[in-house]
């Protein structure tokens, strides 16, 4: 069967765009991005004098020592005891603002450099949510977060259409195809592919462990059926 080249693009529609966002979708995201900033600067709290604190275990001499040319942190300019309280109390309120759309963006912009800052910071307390979140907030700042669900919407009138698309939705787009991109790379290593001990590693690592996951992680013969049915899952979904 031949298809004319005029009938394809005819038949495509500029408004099913994956880099088309919807208003309310972009809205709930600065939500929820808003709510997981606040999670973790709670959890975060328990053991915030020791790791945080200007006298915590990491010296800000130590952690501008392991910084690069490429890293920067707002706590470093300052070994006043008095700063992280301050940069602490500017990322809660910066974080409700964002929460409720009062200057969005602006507010996605000093969480972006206070979490970029908290990273540098410490770098041993990183993982990989952390650094997600660090770019997610970044490109928030370059989409409309208050045309929904916002007091800015609220006090500036309603927004004059429903989706957005630009060079900052193509970004954000993008990056979240990156994330389960890379993290399906991630899964073509030996411990997938042939032992079949992928899942029980995992549940291994304590740091990620909850008390149920205690409870199965020695089943090696259920882990291991886990691991190549996912494995057979990948692979049905790469090559239909």
């Amino acid at each position: 069967m031949r298809v004319s080249l005029p009938r394809v693009f005819s038949s495509y529609r500029s408004d099913a765009s994956p880099f088309l966002l919807d208003l309310r979708a972009i809205g709930l995201f600065r939500i929820l991005l808003a709510l997981v900033i606040l999670l973790d600067q709670f959890v975060r709290l328990h053991d915030w004098h020791a790791f945080h604190s200007a006298s915590g275990v990491v010296t800000l001499a130590d952690s501008r020592a392991w910084g690069s040319p490429w890293l920067w942190s707002l706590y470093w300019l300052s070994d006043a005891p008095i700063l992280p309280y301050i940069l602490e109390v500017v990322r809660l309120v910066a974080t409700v603002t964002l929460l409720l759309g009062i200057r969005p963006r602006l507010s996605a912009f000093v969480l972006f450099v206070l979490l970029a800052s908290v990273a540098a910071r410490n770098p041993l307390l990183l993982q990989g949510g952390d650094k997600v979140l660090v770019v997610m907030t970044f490109f928030a700042v370059f989409l409309p977060l208050g045309q929904w669900g916002s007091l800015e919407r609220l006090w500036f009138g309603k927004r004059a259409t429903s989706s957005h698309r630009s060079a900052a939705t193509v970004a954000y787009t993008v990056q979240i195809l990156l994330v389960w991109f890379m993290a399906g790379i991630l899964k073509t290593g030996e411990q997938w592919w042939g032992s079949g001990t992928a899942i029980s590693m995992a549940l291994h690592l304590e740091a990620f462990t909850s008390e149920f996951s205690r409870l199965w992680r020695h089943w090696d013969w259920l882990n291991e059926a886990a691991t190549r049915s996912w494995r057979r899952r990948v692979r049905s979904s790469a090559f239909p």
